[in-house]
């Protein structure tokens, strides 16, 4: 044992679930041709994606990462999902190659 608790079953399926909720929602993006890649360079990508509650902006940068307009302003939520599934990481860091 590492000295931390480990996280009770319980716990670790309350987390899955949201990302698996976000998953199935950035494939349903997908399927609605929801994502449209704006722009794609060595170092940056901008994409919009059209979801449920409005359209919002994503992309990447060599000097931010992944990002994105929604309310949830997190690098898991489903619109950089299903940008992400459109354009392969690159090597290393999570850089689109």
């Amino acid at each position: 044992m590492n000295g931390h608790p480990t996280p009770a079953p319980a716990l670790l399926a309350r987390r899955a679930r949201p990302r698996a909720e976000q998953a199935l929602k950035a494939d349903r993006l997908l399927l609605a041709g929801a994502v449209r890649v704006q722009r794609r360079t060595p170092s940056s990508v901008f994409a919009t994606v059209q979801g449920d509650s409005g359209r919002y902006e994503c992309g990447w940068s060599d000097r931010t990462g992944w990002w994105c307009t929604c309310p949830s302003r997190d690098a898991g939520c489903s619109h950089l999902l299903a940008v992400r599934r459109v354009v392969p990481a690159g090597r290393g860091r999570g850089a689109p190659a």
